[in-house]
């Protein structure tokens, strides 16, 4: 017994249209679906690629158009690389700073919480995964104390913080999360009297300006070619 061969219309490249038999549309079906499976089944990572470096010296620079679009192509190319999620915070958050407009903050920080969550799919196992966390909440913490948000801003730092000291104990000889802690320890010594009190009660940090100093000296010896 023989089955009538049936052809079915397909658009293909250049916007011409074909047939496929209807094994052949089965088996193209099929493809589709195991390219998608293997695609889905790659795990999120946080990677320092040339693309993602590239991407981030362009927001230190303030050079946002040029560094969402940077953003844009190492999503496009790198999907399940969540360092992306951690510059498109960081421009938020510089863009909020400079513009002292506080219209932006009330719009941009209702991403954080989706950052945040994005983040959280990458591996607990990578030293990355609080490290970045923790960053998104510093960078928000900035973003807040522009406003006169202390104890919003000092939230944060408190959060951030529990990550890092977390991460310090898995991975103590993780140099981004050293510098953070070492900078963190130098901001608390230069806060103002009068909220002094807030920073301990909620941080738990002193304010060590020297330790801070020295800690951050032999960070910058040992972190040649560590861009974040």
């Amino acid at each position: 017994m023989f089955f009538k061969t049936i052809y079915y219309p397909v658009k293909i490249k250049g916007g011409a249209w074909g047939s496929l038999t209807a094994s052949g549309l089965l088996f193209f079906s099929f493809s589709v679906l195991l390219t998608s499976r293997a695609h889905a089944a790659q795990p999120y990572r946080y990677e320092i690629t040339p693309a993602a470096v590239s991407a981030y010296t362009l927001v230190v620079g303030l050079r946002f158009s040029e560094a969402r679009e940077a953003i844009q192509q190492l999503k496009t190319s790198d999907q399940r690389n969540l360092i992306s999620g951690h510059l498109d915070n960081y421009i938020d958050c510089l863009s909020v700073y400079i513009s002292e407009d506080e219209s932006a903050l009330a719009r941009l920080k209702r991403r954080k919480s989706d950052r945040m969550g994005m983040l959280q799919q990458g591996n607990a196992q990578s030293p990355y995964y609080r490290y970045a966390q923790a960053n998104v909440r510093l960078q928000w913490a900035m973003a807040h104390l522009k406003f006169g948000e202390y104890f919003t801003a000092f939230a944060e730092v408190s959060k951030a913080l529990r990550l890092l000291r977390q991460n310090e104990e898995l991975f103590p000889d993780f140099l981004p999360n050293k510098k953070d802690m070492a900078l963190l320890q130098a901001a608390a010594g230069v806060i103002p009297d009068q909220f002094k009190w807030g920073v301990k009660m909620l941080t738990g940090l002193d304010g060590n300006i020297a330790q801070a100093r020295k800690s951050l000296e032999q960070i910058l010896l040992k972190s040649k070619g560590n861009h974040f």
